[in-house]
């Protein structure tokens, strides 16, 4: 069974996996999916509307796997038009990350304070992010890659790599050559 905070705002139309928490001043909005086992902390924001002009009156929805934990002032968007938003199972989503409409996320995947995933963006199983990185729309992030003070990323995909860049690049390294976005 489902244990929400009193304080917390849950749309009868999301549905909750078993076991799963909500915490204090969370909002779940309608067309959301939650698995069992995870864990909603305060003030974030699961499935409100994409922050895009294309977004259409048609219902979208958030596809949530089991035991996810979103940390506070997380904010996942639906999708737009007949899109998903679909995160996978077992990702830490750390403090004020934002997960945009979209999006795919894997699963097994750590999302530190504050990463921003743009629109359309795929990230595979096991990605790791530094705190603060932020990735513009339609980027790939492939399987096991680790990224760490990447600042800013374009759309390009990248596998098998780490990023450790320290400011603004905008080059992305995959184990067999270099590519400039």
């Amino acid at each position: 069974m489902a244990r929400i905070h009193p304080t917390a705002i849950v749309d009868r139309h999301a549905e909750l996996g078993a076991d799963v928490e909500i915490g204090p001043y969370a909002v779940i909005h309608a067309g959301v999916r939650i698995g069992a086992r995870c864990r909603v902390h305060s003030f974030a924001v699961l499935g409100d509307l994409p922050q895009d002009k294309r977004g259409g009156d048609k219902p979208t929805r958030v596809e949530i796997g089991d035991d996810n934990v979103f940390r506070e002032h997380v904010t996942v968007h639906r999708g737009t038009r007949d899109s998903i938003t679909k995160i996978g199972s077992n990702n830490l989503f750390m403090v004020g990350c934002h997960v945009a409409h979209d999006v795919t996320i894997g699963s097994r995947c750590v999302i530190a304070n504050s990463v921003q995933l743009a629109g359309h963006s795929i990230v595979e199983d096991y990605a790791t992010f530094g705190g603060l990185d932020e990735f513009d729309k339609n980027f790939n992030f492939w399987r096991r890659l680790s990224c760490t003070r990447c600042r800013r990323l374009s759309s390009c995909a990248v596998s098998r790599a780490s990023c450790q860049w320290r400011s603004s690049m905008r080059a992305c390294a995959s184990s067999s050559a270099s590519r400039k976005c």
